[in-house]
């Protein structure tokens, strides 16, 4: 699965619920989880694996064929050289 929606479709099928109330069972725990790693705490999902956020020291990125760093991010998340 690639997408939400291809999670949503397979989900959906396999347990026979509507896909509304798939999507809504998705979005709900993606919000469950952004607000417990929010806090710091970890989330387990049990024969999936755990999430957790790392404190890592800020440093700075650059692209290498820009051989410049970076000065924002663009909405697709593509580095916009100086």
């Amino acid at each position: 699965m690639r997408t939400k929606q291809e999670l949503i479709d397979a989900l959906s099928e396999r347990t026979g619920q509507s896909k509304k109330d798939t999507a809504d069972f998705v979005d709900s725990l993606a919000h469950l989880a952004r607000e417990c790693l929010a806090e710091g705490r970890e989330v387990i999902l049990p024969a999936i694996g755990k999430l957790t956020v790392k404190e890592k020291k800020a440093r700075m990125g650059r692209n290498p064929q820009w051989k410049v760093p970076p000065v924002g991010w663009w909405k697709t998340g593509c580095l916009i050289p100086d």
